[in-house]
């Protein structure tokens, strides 16, 4: 297929579990000012309205220049540290420590962030990761319920995609709901382009290009480049490589004459997902990226009671990469889980509520979806009616509604099925939202109506090791709201594509919506001339006019209403508008905030409002 693998290497070849493989991260110049410059790149009417900066720019306003960088190259060295990698944009350095080095440095914890790092060193490094310790990440893919007994199709030498309908759709249903056929009709198909995917799991070439075949696309055969970031491919989770398969197979369709490069992180050491976010934002080289990967933030408090140094040091990493991205006018899109209010998850254990949690759950949300620069990619279900093999009942979804299986429940029980389907066999499926507990109200959620602060009398508990702990969660926080905006992502109204060689049907999860979001933005951008940058502030402020509300529905503990809301967000998405719209902000950026006014301008551009249904 002419794929390309490429290493990012620094230690791609050290024994990542002997401790002498790290990254340190160095704290970023001027951050105040580095998010205000993104703010106004996003404000209609400022100056800097889509003005991107490059990677070299980035680095002399907000990062060590060559010669600090020199001078944390000497410092580490004093340590007995050998620096092996300087990523471009100065926020991390990798190195190896000789066995003596490692013995003799003396680890501090930080009060702020549970980093830990040589206390000899805490002044120039914020957070050291590595040695064999992981974040435990997982992806955001779903299986359906009435698929599930089985799943996978058996392995051909030519494999036929299998009828397009709920369970199995394919990309084109996404392109004729959410407006990016009106796109395609604009011959906009990623020309010019080049998507991203970041992902802890190997990708199969050969599935994806297959994919694409039996799609009918015409696609360039040296279209993929695979980026192995420390030893990725070799050390990333075999076992997750049907959810690189599905990122790149999805997001290609959508833009399928756009490049693409494809980040395998390494799963198996604790900077292996924030040094994803640092290649990205190093390379400057993708227009778009989408990631499918992430944790719970109620995990995330939990981790350092735990004796894990994996806790908000990487979180502030992927933060400031991921600011290096907005700036660089880089779109990224994270899905925001599959467990929906809960995200930590507690299926088959019950149900949880405010007032009476079970199971260690609390409303929770999925990081880094949660981060204000994601585009936080939540789940709906579109219209489906299917019979289970097993027994005679048939679950029927009239209207798209947001993704929560308590509709599988409801009706099992009123058809008098409550036994084999009781909630906790359906709990808590469903599109990841809520209030973050990390990251504050972002600007451009200001006067929204239908945001929500944090519940209070929530604790997480969790199995430390040695013995149960419980953490309690902030209360009445003014956090970040997700998701942002909504598709579908329901498994049973789910998806096909290919992996192992083999078709598999009935599978979902927001992990499919963050790559559809990745190709059509890049069809925006492609339509823009320019990239679009950090979409969210313009979908807010655009949200009469590019997204549709969802109304019926729930994701477990958050019921969908007009306006925004925790379990669709804005709602779903017309990329057709978006582009317009965008267009005409470039044009005529002095429109101010004034809905009436956004909508006759927008109208008078010529643009024709579609509904979704």
């Amino acid at each position: 297929m002419g794929t390309t693998l490429l290493s990012h290497a620094s230690y791609a070849d050290e024994s990542m579990g002997s401790g002498s493989a790290v990254t340190f991260y160095l704290p970023m110049k001027h951050q105040a000012e580095a998010e205000s410059l993104a703010q106004a790149m996003q404000t209609a009417g400022s100056a800097q309205f889509h003005k991107f900066i490059s990677t070299q720019e980035f680095v002399s306003r907000f990062a060590d220049s060559d010669a600090e960088i020199a001078k944390v190259k000497a410092r580490l060295a004093k340590q007995g540290y050998t620096v092996t990698y300087v990523f471009a944009n100065h926020l991390a350095v990798e190195a190896t420590a000789s066995a003596g080095a490692s013995r003799q440095s003396a680890l501090t914890r930080g009060t702020d962030d549970a980093s830990v790092v040589p206390a000899t060193l805490m002044d120039v490094s914020y957070g050291m990761a590595g040695g064999g310790r992981r974040v435990p990440v997982h992806s955001n893919l779903a299986h359906s319920l009435f698929a599930e007994p089985d799943r996978h199709a058996s392995k051909a030498t030519d494999i036929a995609l299998a009828p397009q309908k709920a369970g199995s759709y394919l990309p084109r249903f996404f392109e004729d709901r959410y407006g990016v056929s009106a796109l395609h009709k604009q011959g906009l198909y990623g020309q010019g382009q080049t998507v991203g995917v970041l992902t802890l799991a190997p990708i199969e070439p050969n599935d994806v290009f297959q994919f694409w075949k039996l799609l009918g696309l015409t696609v360039d055969p040296n279209r993929l480049t695979v980026i192995d970031v420390d030893g990725g491919q070799e050390l990333a989770n075999p076992r997750g490589s049907g959810e690189t398969d599905l990122d790149a197979e999805e997001s290609g369709a959508i833009a399928s004459r756009a490049k693409m490069r494809v980040y395998v992180g390494n799963l198996q050491t604790e900077a292996g997902f924030s040094n994803g976010f640092e290649a990205v934002a190093s390379e400057n080289s993708v227009d778009t990226v989408s990631v499918s990967w992430g944790l719970s933030e109620a995990l995330l408090h939990a981790l350092p009671h735990a004796g894990s140094t994996s806790s908000l040091f990487t979180v502030r990493a992927t933060h400031e990469a991921m600011l290096e991205m907005a700036l660089q006018g880089q779109t990224v899109m994270v899905a925001s889980g599959d467990d929906g209010a809960y995200d930590a998850g507690c299926s088959g254990s019950g149900t949880p509520s405010v007032d009476n949690p079970v199971c260690g759950v609390a409303y929770t949300v999925d990081w880094p979806s949660s981060d204000p620069l994601a585009l936080s990619a939540g789940g709906t279900t579109t219209p489906f009616t299917r019979t289970f093999k097993t027994v005679p009942l048939t679950i029927k979804v009239n209207t798209e509604r947001s993704w929560g299986w308590s509709y599988i429940s409801d009706q099992a029980a009123k058809a008098g099925f409550e036994t084999q389907f009781p909630k906790s066999r359906v709990f808590s499926d469903g599109g990841g939202g809520g209030v973050s507990t990390l990251f504050k109200r972002p600007w451009y959620q200001n006067g929204v109506e239908g945001l929500r602060a944090t519940q209070p009398n929530q604790a997480f508990t969790y199995d430390v090791g040695n013995g149960v702990d419980t953490v309690k969660l902030p209360a009445y926080y003014h956090g970040r709201n997700v998701p942002d905006i909504s598709a579908n992502a329901d498994p049973n109204s789910g998806y096909q594509f290919i992996s192992g060689g083999a078709l598999t049907t009935g599978e979902g999860g927001t992990s499919f919506v963050a790559p559809l979001f990745n190709g059509s933005l890049a069809l925006v951008a492609q339509g823009l001339g320019g990239r679009v940058g950090q979409v969210q502030p313009i979908l807010y402020y655009l949200r009469n006019i590019a997204t549709k509300e969802v109304t019926p529905g729930d994701n477990w503990g958050v019921v969908a209403k007009a306006g925004f809301d925790d379990a669709t967000g804005l709602g779903l998405p017309d990329m057709g508008r978006l582009l317009l719209a965008e267009k005409t902000l470039i044009t005529r950026p002095d429109q101010g905030d004034d809905t009436a006014r956004q909508t006759t301008w927008v109208l008078s551009a010529g643009l024709k409002v579609d509904s979704a249904e």
